[in-house]
């Protein structure tokens, strides 16, 4: 699964509802991603780095991916969707292995000096913290009627600036769902 790090979440003011309202071509969610990591951070400047769009209106959800070998969009009609769905994937597994080790490689240093043990001990902290807080993944879908789906997969970017969390990802869902429920 690729993942990718927010550039851009814009979910229309009461978008779901005023769904009925707003002309069929005007978004009423857009999201914008980007791979991640410096480089691709760098890359993102020139507007040259692999992304990924996600697109919703009245009558279409468009998932659009691009890189350096191409891109692929799928325009999917509303009317095709069937469900949608979201969750996230909290790493705490791998935060508790990163301060595990970082433990143990202080409790070596504070052998050597009481001061490298202790700065050991809080870059352990800190690298944990970070870790976790940036490396927690959102994923958002649809299920066409068809049996396909559609996804995408996020995490925060300390250079982006962009938050994730559940609340963002139920706006969204609700603006799609309301759009499903408007065209039954």
């Amino acid at each position: 699964m690729n993942e990718y790090v927010i550039k851009k979440w814009n979910v229309a003011a009461e978008a779901a509802s005023k769904a009925a309202s707003i002309a069929n071509n005007q978004s009423l969610v857009e999201i914008q991603g980007r791979a991640p990591g410096f480089i691709s951070w760098l890359l993102s400047l020139a507007n040259i780095d692999p992304s990924m769009k996600m697109d919703v209106n009245r009558l279409n959800i468009v998932f659009e991916t691009g890189g350096w070998e191409g891109f692929e969009k799928a325009v999917i009609p509303v009317r095709n969707i069937s469900s949608v769905y979201y969750g996230n994937k909290k790493p705490w597994k791998e935060a508790l292995a990163i301060l595990t080790v970082g433990f143990v490689i202080a409790s070596y240093l504070l052998s050597l000096h009481w001061s490298v043990g202790l700065i050991g001990y809080l870059a352990a902290l800190g690298y944990t913290g970070y870790y976790y807080i940036y490396n927690k993944k959102l994923t958002l879908g649809v299920w066409e009627t068809g049996g396909e789906n559609r996804f995408i997969a996020f995490k925060s970017s300390l250079l982006e600036g962009e938050r994730i969390d559940d609340k963002r990802a139920v706006e969204v869902v609700t603006v799609i769902q309301s759009l499903i429920d408007e065209r039954s």
